[in-house]
């Protein structure tokens, strides 16, 4: 079996390039001529990097879980250190994007800023709001599943427990629009029982050509699949009010986001897996870069769009995307690598006391 504390380079190759993509959806602002000539003005792809993620926090959930002592300690452990790889980084740049917002002249009412930074729902009538800053929108969405996953650990349901939460809070989305049952968190369900099943083959199990067929089908039905509209489209009142859980094609083919976009990605996910011992994945480094580089866009999309004024699209884009890779580097390095290793620390030291 596959061990729970190895590393996959090949679910790290696609964390970094779907984090990549998400960039690139959040840069419609920028007219840049060879991707117009495919897109149309002012349309990039890349929101399917979302469903991605999703796929693989699910798999990587449950290695996590399965390695976890059970009980109310190893679920306490289990949460204190996903609630460290997500808070500190995160309360930082909604704290900074807050300031800029306020000086700005922008106003918020308190119970937002609060729900915004303790990643809880917020409601405008009857329409979900994101929160301060936009992308924490499916950090709620992963806390709750990591909750969720705690619990199962807590009551010894390691498996159960975590997807029988997720069916039920969807089938309450069913009935009243319960937000953390919208339909992307049955993409956690997805990663965690593709782990499970994957982690009970036996390593001499060997790839076959199949797979890399495989990789290359599900890779051009996720960029078709990608074709979709995840917003800006008229809502007719026929979608949720949970923003972003229907994919529209042509503007008249509403399909649910785990089946549009959530089926190619874990089909992409399940044959790089498949071929994790066939490739190199020389891009599987730059994994641990992923959660600064996803929320820094914040900061330099904006800067990126101030450059317009002084140069052309294509090079506004080119030099905001060179921006955050330098901020996402030196974000990693000083701030998210030091607190990992603080916490895996006390971690560690707790489990021996």
């Amino acid at each position: 079996m596959r061990s729970e504390k190895k590393t996959l380079k090949s679910l790290e190759t696609l964390r970094i390039f779907a984090a990549i993509a998400v960039v690139f959806s959040h840069a419609g602002m920028f007219s840049i001529p060879f991707i117009n000539a495919f897109l149309g003005v002012h349309r990039f792809l890349g929101a399917i990097g979302v469903d991605v993620f999703f796929i693989v926090s699910g798999y990587v959930m449950y290695l996590s879980a399965s390695s976890a002592s059970v009980g109310c300690e190893g679920a306490a452990r289990f949460l204190l250190n996903r609630v460290l790889r997500i808070f500190p980084l995160y309360l930082i740049v909604t704290g900074l994007w807050l300031v800029i917002e306020l000086n700005a002249g922008v106003h918020f009412e308190m119970q937002y800023i609060v729900e915004s930074l303790l990643l809880l729902p917020s409601k405008v009538g009857i329409q979900q709001k994101d929160p301060i800053v936009y992308l924490g929108w499916t950090l709620r969405f992963e806390l709750y599943f990591y909750l969720l996953v705690s619990l199962g650990i807590a009551l010894k349901s390691r498996l159960v427990f975590p997807i029988t939460g997720i069916v039920v809070s969807f089938v309450i989305w069913l009935f009243n629009g319960y937000y953390f049952g919208a339909p992307i968190v049955l993409e956690f369900i997805g990663g965690f029982l593709l782990a499970f099943f994957m982690s009970r083959k036996p390593d001499y199990v060997v790839s076959s050509w199949r797979d890399f067929v495989g990789f290359f089908v599900s890779l051009g039905l996720l960029i078709l699949a990608s074709m979709g509209k995840d917003f800006g489209y008229d809502s007719g009142g026929i979608y949720t009010d949970v923003p972003r859980m229907w994919i529209v094609y042509q503007d008249k083919l509403p399909v649910v986001r785990c089946v549009a976009w959530g089926v190619p990605a874990l089909m992409l996910v399940y044959f790089s897996i498949r071929l994790e011992d066939k490739w190199n994945w020389p891009f599987a480094k730059l994994g641990k870069y992923t959660f600064s580089l996803y929320l820094l866009q914040v900061f330099t999309n904006p800067l990126a769009e101030s450059f317009q004024a002084s140069m052309s699209d294509t090079w506004a884009f080119i030099c905001g995307l060179g921006l955050l890779f330098v901020l996402t580097y030196a974000s990693y390095t000083y701030f998210e690598k030091p607190i990992l290793k603080t916490t895996l620390y006390r971690l560690k030291a707790g489990s021996k006391s």
